[in-house]
């Protein structure tokens, strides 16, 4: 039976390239609703959204999708919303976030 994934934070207004946050899901996590929130000017920056099979593995995870830091400057919220079978999920600034602003990325699922 999959199992409810409260609200959990990922990454708390940051912009510093390589901030990772990471939560596991143990397999019972098929549907993900993930929002980046940008706050102030976040003109350039990447997000990546990945998965593996362990929170703790230490190789390249598996790419779901990118968000532009641009697409949630000034306040703007992006959804981004996954199906699957998650054991971990990672949201990672893969791109200094530039601008002057920062980035909170949570989570949600079921």
């Amino acid at each position: 039976m999959p199992r409810q994934l409260g609200i959990t934070t990922l990454i708390n207004a940051a912009s510093a390239d390589e901030t990772i946050g990471t939560i596991s899901c143990d397999g019972n996590v098929s549907n993900l609703r993930f929002d980046i929130i940008g706050v102030g000017t976040t003109s350039s920056g990447v997000i990546t959204l990945a998965c593996a099979h362990d929170k703790t593995y230490a190789g390249t995870w598996s790419t779901l999708t990118t968000v532009n830091a641009s697409d949630v400057s000034g306040g703007a919220v992006k959804s981004v919303f996954a199906q699957g079978c998650f054991d971990a999920i990672q949201a990672r600034i893969s791109t200094i976030i530039g601008g002057g602003g920062t980035i909170t990325v949570i989570v949600t699922g079921n």
